[in-house]
């Protein structure tokens, strides 16, 4: 195991025991999905130009 992993996984493994929040999480994994889908950012793009069918 390297030693920056090692040394990063006791305040990791700290955080799971703490209670969990799911909106911290799911939240920002919505924002960077919708920001990054190519998809979604197209149809987006044709929606405010009034092109989509």
């Amino acid at each position: 195991m390297p030693l920056s992993f090692a040394a990063d996984l006791p305040p990791f493994l700290f955080d799971l025991a703490a209670p969990f929040v799911p909106a911290k999480l799911i939240v920002p994994m919505l924002e960077r999905f919708i920001a990054t889908n190519r998809g979604f950012a197209k149809t987006r793009r044709q929606e405010r130009s009034g092109t989509v069918a």
